[in-house]
């Protein structure tokens, strides 16, 4: 008896941490995600693949006089986007066709309208969720 007794008393107690390591320690509550991000602002125009010269040019004509008006030294962001080729070369033909034929004839029709070849920024911009190309002009 006196051995059980012994084995009894070197045993620490038993308590709730026995079956929950967990037991008594404060719970850690992780803060909530941010809120996502707002959407970019929408472009000053967007003139889409297939929109023929005739409906686009002289709408385009009109709102760079507007905007010329209200800003002079207004900054045209001309940017052609595609969207993500098979390749580096795919992508090259593709642009190499789409240049001369959407970026091109917006500069012209800007330019007509009044704004100075030093107010437009042209690029092209690789887009991977875009479907089709398209002319997206911000200004700034």
């Amino acid at each position: 008896m006196l051995a059980a007794s012994g084995l009894v008393a070197s045993c620490a107690p038993l308590d709730q941490r026995v079956w929950n390591q967990m037991a008594g320690i404060e719970p850690y509550y992780a803060s909530p995600p941010p809120p996502p991000a707002p959407p970019p602002p929408a472009p000053f125009v967007e003139i889409l693949s297939g929109t023929p010269e005739s409906e686009y040019g002289p709408q385009l004509e009109q709102v760079t006089k507007i905007a010329l008006e209200r800003k002079p030294n207004i900054l045209f962001i001309i940017r052609l986007r595609v969207p993500t080729g098979d390749g580096p070369e795919e992508q090259i033909r593709r642009l190499l066709k789409l240049v001369p034929n959407m970026l091109d004839p917006v500069a012209e029709h800007m330019i007509r309208a009044g704004a100075d070849s030093s107010q437009l920024d042209m690029g092209t911009l690789a887009v991977p969720y875009q479907q089709t190309p398209s002319v997206r002009i911000e200004v700034q």
